[in-house]
């Protein structure tokens, strides 16, 4: 994009399109949709604060039941945002190409935060009005859901990472994981301990959501 706005004498979105093909082999479309991994990006959407625009690896790694960044998703929901760009990647996916791996492991990921951010935007709500129906779905039916597609999306970030780099440094994100996927579990355990008497509160959700001042200007350039 920054050849051709230096170098070339016009420059518009199909020659780009062109360019991205012949110089990667990739779809142009679809590397624009990785992006929406970040946060939302329409038109006429505008983020005040640069690292504003940057919330996706925050609600990747967030833990499931303490909720740090519930607070941005009760301004900006964004479960529905990442089930159309599971969508997108898959269609993506389907058409093959060189980089057909990294449309598989972008479409698994859309779809882990998508499930998520769901959970996210209604498990502290439902326990506060007391609402047992959502709680029991949740424990029964969307959190298992939530760790099978982190297990899917584990084990297909390590194929992709092992496919084209050493192994040094994956162990960070086994450790990532693999926390996601016990405070899943654990999630789980309490939830349904709390449905079954079994304690009187669910400490985690008993807190209130606070908003927190989002700092960390770089934290988007790794996953």
């Amino acid at each position: 994009y920054t050849a051709e706005e230096c170098f070339a004498d016009n420059v518009s979105e199909s020659k780009l399109k062109e360019r991205f093909k012949a110089c990667t082999g990739g779809i142009y479309e679809a590397f624009l949709a990785m992006g929406e991994y970040n946060n939302i990006f329409d038109d006429d959407r505008l983020y005040p604060r640069f690292y504003t625009r940057f919330m996706g690896k925050r609600l990747l790694w967030q833990d499931v039941l303490e909720g740090m960044f519930d607070f941005f998703l009760e301004k900006q929901p964004m479960s529905q945002h990442y089930n159309k760009y599971a969508a997108k990647m898959r269609d993506y996916f389907k058409q093959g190409g060189p980089w057909q791996d990294l449309y598989g492991y972008c479409a698994s990921l859309f779809e882990m935060m998508s499930v998520k951010c769901f959970i996210a935007e209604r498990l502290k709500k439902a326990y506060d009005t007391n609402n047992r129906q959502f709680l029991s779905d949740a424990a029964q039916d969307y959190l298992p859901d939530l760790l099978d597609k982190t297990e899917a999306l584990h084990s297909y970030h390590k194929k992709l990472w092992l496919s084209n780099r050493k192994a040094f440094g994956f162990g960070v994100l086994d450790i990532r994981y693999g926390g996601v996927k016990e405070r899943t579990k654990t999630a789980i355990e309490r939830i349904n301990a709390y449905l079954n008497g079994e304690i009187d509160e669910i400490e985690e959700l008993a807190e209130d959501r606070l908003e927190i001042e989002v700092r960390d200007l770089f934290s988007h350039i790794r996953i």
